[in-house]
């Protein structure tokens, strides 16, 4: 089975086997940072940048970005949706730091973002291999 997390051009990671999973992980290490566009029916709605660090097995996402025109439509949970689902599926951690930045509420995204199970990365869920102040591990 070929796992894609792709709204278009995103591909998290491809894969058939378990195998291939741990290869690409030996192999990789640490893949650079990289925006991307965000697309729904073959319209732009957003962007988004991650980076992605094979060898510590976490994603940090940097930025989610819905232009004005196209919030309120579900954009952002469909997004986090995927990258959720292929997290779990890779058994990788996702670390993230809300902020006000882009026109952002702070307070609401750590809203939204602990809806997909992330929590406060310190104290007990301190994860000292990410800076992030978020994280959600794999379930």
């Amino acid at each position: 089975m070929t796992r894609l997390c792709s709204f278009r051009n995103f591909v998290l990671l491809e894969y058939k086997t378990d195998d291939e999973v741990t290869s690409v992980f030996n192999r990789l290490g640490k893949l650079k940072s990289k925006n991307h566009d965000l697309y729904h029916d073959d319209q732009k709605v957003g962007e988004y940048y991650t980076a992605i660090d094979f060898s510590e097995k976490y994603i940090k996402l940097s930025m989610i970005t819905i232009y004005k025109e196209f919030r309120g439509n579900g954009y952002a949970d469909m997004f986090m949706n995927q990258l959720v689902d292929a997290a779990d599926e890779l058994q990788m951690r996702i670390a993230l730091t809300p902020s006000n930045d882009f026109g952002a509420s702070k307070s609401r995204l750590t809203s939204w973002y602990r809806r997909y199970d992330f929590v406060p990365n310190s104290g007990r869920n301190k994860d000292f291999t990410v800076r992030e102040t978020m994280i959600r591990k794999p379930k």
